[in-house]
């Protein structure tokens, strides 16, 4: 089986934010590229023993390898000793998978209708 090449890079408008890509498709844009798209690759229906192989835009050296269920079973938690894997939860079915507002754009604001007193 020919490994799954994920190759991202840095998104120009948000450090720490990036696209990653397989056979120049883009899979996601996340803080966390390797998992996130190996997640959505699982949905996709390839194999979950198939190798994956991440490496940044340009470099020809990978800077990450897993089988690809193992990849899709972890997140990256932030602790006070610095990052560290667990075990990936699912978001609970009522959750909502809205993108974030960007700090630059007014908040939604209520418009008045006639003949109604605002609150």
């Amino acid at each position: 089986m020919t490994p799954i090449e994920i190759v991202i890079n840095e998104t120009p408008d948000r450090r720490g934010v990036f696209e990653a890509r397989a056979d120049g498709r883009l899979l996601c844009r996340t803080s966390t590229p390797f998992l996130d798209a190996a997640r959505v690759l699982m949905v996709e229906h390839a194999p979950p023993e198939a190798i994956v192989i991440m490496r940044h835009d340009g470099a020809s050296v990978p800077a990450l390898t897993a089988r690809l269920g193992a990849a899709a079973a972890l997140d990256v938690e932030e602790t006070r000793f610095g990052p560290k894997f667990r075990r990936h939860r699912k978001a609970a079915p009522t959750a909502v998978n809205a993108p974030p507002v960007r700090p630059n754009e007014p908040a939604a604001t209520m418009v008045a209708h006639p003949g109604r007193r605002a609150a």
